[in-house]
């Protein structure tokens, strides 16, 4: 999808065929900083942190290099692995102040406020 700022969707995250078996895949060198932006080496898509780019990469890649330890379950951010380690811990951080009903992801709060006008 594209907007006022030039941005669109990576085809590979709609299940397109990968950069390599399309024989797009971009040089090394060309990853460099350009412009203040990092570029992705399999589609266009740039970003101004090289981390942005890294993590965006594993689209492609299908790296997942945060593994749980209970269940093996891997992530491609280590974020995703934190959350979902809390399904075996029972661990619940987000509190909401109006009810007191706790949550283990801090989206599933926002929307509880939401649904429930706290």
């Amino acid at each position: 999808s594209h907007n006022e700022v030039g941005s669109f969707e990576c085809e590979r995250s709609k299940g397109g065929p990968s950069p390599q078996e399309d024989g797009l895949l971009v040089p090394e060198w060309k990853t460099v900083q350009l412009k203040n932006q990092h570029h992705c080496r399999f589609c266009p898509y740039s970003s101004r942190y090289r981390a942005s780019i890294t993590v965006h990469e594993r689209i492609h890649t299908g790296e997942k290099p945060f593994r749980c330890r209970s269940c093996q379950k891997a992530f491609v951010k280590r974020g995703g692995l934190v959350c979902h380690e809390r399904s075996h811990t029972g661990e619940q951080p987000y509190l909401c102040e109006v009810c007191g009903r706790r949550f283990t992801k801090k989206w599933n709060l926002n929307v509880h406020r939401k649904r429930y006008n706290h």
